[in-house]
């Protein structure tokens, strides 16, 4: 190892922040029962304490939300003026939705997310539900398959 490695080493031990490391976060380890060496380590899990000998080089990146593809969203946006619930749809800049009321707010502004989804009965649901059934022997009226798909993702049959 080059006294250039320690230094550099040294100085990200000097420039790192105090904290306890989450999931996925980098950390820099000093292991002085060792003499002056250090370590770099990922978290593989949460920390539950702090150590006066860990510091935090890079948070982990916050994960995109289950929701953050969806084309439009059932939400909540709070401000000062009160609340705004209903259908947010995706603005023109990634990350932004244009609300009820035409706010356009960014995502990590939205609570209560719930996705919208385009909710069609396709020939492998009809399938599905006929198994389930056990209605392949013609027992059931013709359609019948369609319609209980129809009805269990709440879609208008006539």
């Amino acid at each position: 190892m080059t006294t250039n490695h320690i230094d550099q080493l040294t100085e990200w031990w000097n420039e790192a922040t105090p904290g306890i490391p989450k999931k996925g976060d980098t950390y820099i380890e000093d292991e002085r029962h060792r003499g002056r060496s250090f370590r770099i380590v990922e978290a593989a899990t949460d920390h539950k304490y702090g150590f006066d000998n860990i510091r935090i080089l890079s948070r982990a990146p916050k994960p995109k939300p289950a929701w953050h593809d969806a084309p439009a969203v059932i939400a909540t946006y709070r401000d000062e003026r009160g609340m705004v619930s209903g259908a947010w749809v995706r603005e023109g800049k990634p990350g932004y939705w244009e609300g009820p009321e035409g706010d356009v707010v960014a995502s990590e502004a939205l609570e209560d997310v719930v996705p919208l989804i385009e909710a069609k009965v396709t020939d492998e649901m009809v399938e599905r539900v006929l198994d389930v059934l056990h209605a392949w022997n013609d027992t059931y009226p013709a359609g019948i398959g369609t319609k209980l798909a129809a009805a269990a993702l709440g879609l208008e049959t006539e």
